[in-house]
């Protein structure tokens, strides 16, 4: 909440959004010299941030929407946002246990706006006990945020088991963590706070726990001592895991000890100081009763397993200091080249290949990823330099300079934010020898610049022309009423995006608008003749898509809102249910491309999820109990439907097989097809010894073909029918297409 602020002069918000035409040469005289603009005066906001009794707020952090400007209110609640060009702009003020607050069109060079955060954002619950029932009285509570694991704020469970968190950010996913003397610490299910303002029955049952007592030995029976030893179950990867912080060391023999572990399937860790090797063994159970004796777990460290190799520029030079990330299965980490550019990379284990991804950015160089064998040496890499683009942006009819625009010089690269008086703008770290200079601006359309220099040159006198946007007319109504909806959000889209990000308002920024009382709506700054794929969005509807929207065309458009469908069901393992697995809505409806991750949902303790708002449509529906979907199936859910599954992962079939006759270093795609699916999906990729697998396969009929996309084409193709539970094995000899023109 904004009470109020002294304004500047008023300007139009930053919205930047724009196209391009060659530079013209001038030959003969030269031009005459424009009079110099003097420069941009850039302004502050500043203000304070105060809570609900008005009392000053300290460490609030106070961002600019959309740009990189961030600071901290200090102990009087003030705060002062400096560098900023002429304009409206939205702020957000967050403090985890305090609330939140967004302020929009604030202007550039306002003083004491005074914002106030909202207790919005509740978490509650009970802390019990899970043997007696009864609730826990000063029990240590602590709100996690799943991404981070960092602690966002604790507090102590009242005389009646209870606990309340205020002020949640409602962007962020969290876990309730609880904790008390002689019972193990215990997380909650995850809490989306997406959209939510509060979310109450957040119980924790503390249990006592047992103890794993085991040993840590090498590949050959060696005991390892000072490992340190991790309980995980997660397995790695995508499901939250929930007593993941229980650790020990091993002593001189290789024993440790890990106190106060609940029953649960886990994975031990072992991290030996002094290795880059992270080595995961194998999993085991805890029972609930009673203590675990006995684990071995067998780590693979030091001398197993290497890759090595030297890294130089693209004229023999070594390049020291290169960052190499490296992944070998649940094997992984970072090491630097030395100053001769030679790398060593140990611990690999019994892994087949490594992904290794090169990246010497902060050493003026360019990246390169690639796939190899373990155990090989003299993997080298040649990187190129990087290069930078130097030019002008000028609009297109008055050739007059455009004094604030953004730029990058490839698609998903970040934004530079440039205000210059005479257009003029420098990227710096190019990775040439091709680009796409992209450069927009409010009331432009986006332009794009194809580029090809050799590796580390830079290009100059770039001059780009902005032409300006045209617009899409259009209107947003109810399904079942026909009525306009007012105050919907309507954006034009691209690319992957999640659901979730439809209540956060900073996701749609500047280019999205909101619908007026007639439902009717405008978007300007497009391209015109460009073909613009729009999304529509009001809380209580499922978002809307229009795809193939012509740019100017003259002709307005409209967007159906419904309540959506719904997606439910059960997880289990044989007669177990599943809890914290991740289940995913990929839309397979987007004119052949997916959205990433339409909607997600977790199970709870009882292995059941439920998803709503899900546009009609065919979906991809995964379940994930780790890195890999354990579980994979497309589904089409008609509008309004409420679809039930039980996902059963014991019946869950693999295919695997090897594929010959490829050539040497050729991407090979294997495509799977069962009766009642559409059409024949890409489901994995060779690696470089042709082995594949496709895992989470009901059990059924399948046509499995393995393709090399090259001239000619190599393929084959196998019928195979997959038992429930079932790992088949197959073989495939590459042959060229037949029957080609």
């Amino acid at each position: 909440m904004v009470h109020g602020e002294d304004q500047a002069p008023s300007a139009q918000p930053d919205k930047t959004f724009l196209s391009s035409v060659p530079a013209k040469k001038t030959e003969g005289n030269p031009a005459p010299q424009e009079p110099e603009t003097p420069p941009e005066r850039l302004l502050s906001i500043t203000g304070q941030v105060i809570d609900a009794d008005e009392q000053p707020v300290e460490n609030a952090e106070v961002s600019v929407a959309g740009k990189a400007i961030v600071t901290f209110s200090d102990e009087r609640g003030r705060f002062n946002l400096p560098g900023l060009s002429g304009g409206a702009y939205s702020l957000e003020v967050f403090k985890a246990g305090q609330g939140s607050a967004y302020a929009k069109d604030v202007q550039a060079g306002s003083t004491d706006v005074v914002i106030t955060l909202e207790p919005a954002g509740r978490v509650r619950g009970h802390i019990y006990d899970k043997a007696t029932g009864q609730t826990i009285a000063a029990a240590e509570v602590s709100l996690v945020q799943q991404s981070t694991n960092r602690s966002e704020a604790t507090t102590l469970s009242q005389d009646d088991g209870s606990y309340s968190f205020v002020g949640i950010k409602p962007t962020w996913v969290y876990v309730v963590r609880g904790w008390y003397q002689g019972l193990a610490s215990t997380d909650s299910e995850p809490v989306a706070m997406r959209g939510i303002d509060e979310v109450s029955g957040i119980d924790i049952y503390l249990a006592k726990g047992h103890t794993v007592y085991g040993k840590v030995v090498d590949l050959a029976g060696k005991a390892l001592a000072n490992a340190i030893v991790t309980l995980d179950q997660s397995g790695g990867g995508t499901s939250w895991n929930p007593k993941g912080h229980l650790a020990g060391t091993t002593r001189y023999d290789g024993a440790f000890s890990i106190e106060h572990v609940t029953a649960g399937k886990y994975w031990p860790t072992i991290n030996v100081v002094g290795t880059q090797a992270i080595s995961v063994g194998t999993e085991f159970m805890m029972p609930a009763d009673a203590d675990l004796h006995d684990l071995t777990v067998v780590a693979s460290v030091k001398e197993d397993g290497f890759v090595s190799g030297l890294v130089t520029d693209t004229d023999g030079k070594p390049i020291p200091g290169v960052n190499i990330d490296f992944y070998a299965g649940n094997i992984g980490g970072t090491i630097h080249t030395r100053e001769d550019g030679m790398y060593l990379i140990m611990g690999l284990g019994y892994a087949e290949t490594v992904h290794l991804e090169v990246k010497a950015g902060m050493v003026g160089y360019g990246r390169e990823d690639r796939e190899v064998p373990v155990n090989s040496e003299d993997v080298d890499f040649v990187l190129a330099k990087l290069g930078a683009i130097k030019g002008r942006v000028v609009d297109s009819v008055t050739q007059e300079p455009v004094t604030r625009f953004q730029a990058t010089w490839a698609e998903g690269w970040p934004w530079k934010e440039c205000n210059s008086p005479t257009g003029e703008f420098e990227l710096t770290d190019v990775a040439f020898p091709e680009a796409v200079l992209l450069v927009r601006a409010e009331g432009y359309a986006m332009a794009k610049t194809p580029l090809s220099a050799p590796p580390g040159k830079t290009v100059d006198g770039i001059t780009v022309a902005l032409s300006k946007g045209t617009e899409i007319a259009g209107i947003v109504v109810d399904a079942s009423s026909g009525q306009p909806v007012p105050d919907a959000r309507v954006k034009p889209i691209g690319g992957d995006f999640r659901a979730d990000a439809f209540d956060y308002e900073p996701w749609w920024g500047p280019r999205a608008t909101v619908t007026e009382a007639e439902g009717r709506f405008r978007l300007s700054d497009i391209e015109p003749g460009a073909t613009v794929d729009l999304v529509a969005y009001h809380k209580g509807y499922a978002a809307a898509f229009l795809f193939g929207v012509v740019a100017g065309s003259g002709s307005e458009v409209k967007l159906v809102l419904s309540p959506g469908s719904t997606l439910k069901g059960n997880v289990r393992s044989g007669m177990e249910p599943v809890a914290n697995a991740i289940i995913t809505a990929k839309w397979a409806d987007a004119g052949g491309d997916s959205f990433e991750h339409m909607t997600r949902a977790i199970c709870n303790p009882a292995g059941e999820f439920q998803m709503r708002g899900l546009p009609a449509g065919e979906f991809w529906v995964c379940c994930f109990e780790g890195p890999q979907p354990a579980w994979v199936d497309r589904i089409r859910i008609a509008e309004g439907e409420t679809i039930e599954l039980i996902i059963q992962l014991a019946d869950r079939g693999t295919i695997r097989g090897q594929v010959t006759g490829f050539s040497p270093g050729s991407v090979v795609s294997i495509s799977v097809h069962c009766p009642g699916w559409p059409e024949e999906e890409d489901m994995a990729v060779c690696d470089a010894e042709g082995n594949f697998e496709v895992i989470g396969l009901r059990s059924g009929e399948y046509t499995v073909r393995a393709v090399q996309r090259s001239e000619p084409p190599l393929e084959a193709e196998q019928n195979l029918t997959l038992e429930p539970g079932q790992t088949s094995a197959i073989a495939f000899d590459l042959r060229p297409v037949t029957g080609l023109p």
